[in-house]
């Protein structure tokens, strides 16, 4: 009767754990766009995330427990059922464009764009998917959000498609993002910046990889340099 008594508490206990990761998801969702697109990160959202996290972090340690006192762990000591880790929380997925473009003296020059929130990190355009949309139509719709560039005013280059994988720091998900090069046709072609970003710049490879925070984008930029230099594009 203890044993299942025991059981039904831990059950529970990995309910609340999982409403809480839902909620974490929520905020960071909230934390990008509104219903009507907009940028907005409330201090009751701030507030509540750390405290969030904290009770996380104390429900697991009390699951565990509970399970090594009933004996529910192997002998090796690691236990025999699936922690409920930050990997396997959420998949979130987005797509975007690594827009390039040629001056007068045929520099390849990459467009970069500094986000508006958080530690101001500079990336290509790119953003979340919407509900039933594919990589490609997410990409296009965001470049044109978060730059003002539209579809016809790119070449992209359908066979070079890259998917980087990676867990933003702090986040209840791990992020994945589907790139494809694309040549900007007029090089004066204006960006115009929504409100998810607050500067832009075009970069030679050096500048762009120097400005960029994270391994794999300057390994994408490395690619992307390489790509264009075998294949003689224009």
């Amino acid at each position: 009767m203890v044993m299942g008594a025991a059981t039904i508490v831990i059950e529970k206990l990995e309910s609340v754990f999982s409403v809480l990761t839902q909620f974490e998801i929520t905020i960071e969702s909230r934390r990008h766009k509104n219903t009507e697109e907009k940028y907005i990160e409330t201090s009751l959202q701030s507030k509540l995330q750390p405290v969030n996290m904290y009770i996380k972090e104390l429900l697991l340690i009390t699951i565990i427990a509970a399970k090594f006192t009933l004996g529910l762990v192997l002998h090796d000591g690691s236990p025999d059922f699936p922690l409920p880790l930050k990997t396997k929380q959420a998949l979130r997925k987005a797509a975007g464009f690594v827009i390039y473009r040629k001056t007068g003296d045929k520099t390849i020059e990459y467009l970069l764009m500094q986000a508006s929130y958080e530690n101001h990190h500079w990336t290509p355009p790119k953003g979340h998917l919407e509900k039933n949309e594919s990589d490609m139509d997410a990409a296009i719709r965001e470049t044109e959000e978060e730059a003002g560039i539209k579809v016809k005013s790119i070449d992209i280059r359908q066979d070079f498609k890259k998917v980087l994988t990676y867990e933003p720091k702090d986040k209840p998900f791990t992020k994945q993002v589907t790139y494809w090069l694309a040549y900007l046709i007029k090089p004066d072609t204006p960006v115009i910046l929504s409100h998810e970003h607050q500067d832009y710049k075009w970069l030679s490879l050096v500048e762009a990889k120097e400005k960029v925070a994270y391994p794999e984008m300057q390994n994408l930029l490395d690619e992307c340099e390489n790509y264009l230099t075998i294949t003689n594009f224009k």
